[in-house]
């Protein structure tokens, strides 16, 4: 069995994994839905740094219902800079 096969020792690690999962899915999701809008070509999870995936998950949200809450952000939203994005041409939401 290769090490990323392990099976889960505890409860929490299961959970984690299937935490995993459901990220992945709603990466999925959104990518989709970000296929469109030419400004958002790029945009990662990653670039949402403030939602909060994990108590999305926890409380039993879609993934697909979750990538309408992550659009909506997108689409109030807009690039901020920072003091520590400013010289690196980057922005947070």
């Amino acid at each position: 069995m290769r090490p990323d096969d392990r099976q889960p020792e505890t409860p929490e690690e299961a959970r984690d994994a299937i935490f995993e999962i459901w990220l992945t899915e709603l990466t999925r999701q959104v990518n989709i839905q970000l296929s469109a809008p030419e400004d958002f070509v790029g945009v990662s999870l990653s670039d949402l740094p403030d939602l909060t995936y994990r108590d999305w998950f926890e409380d039993g949200i879609d993934p697909k219902d979750a990538a309408q809450i992550v659009m909506a952000e997108l689409e109030s939203g807009g690039w901020v800079e920072d003091e520590y994005t400013k010289d690196e041409g980057q922005g947070m939401w």
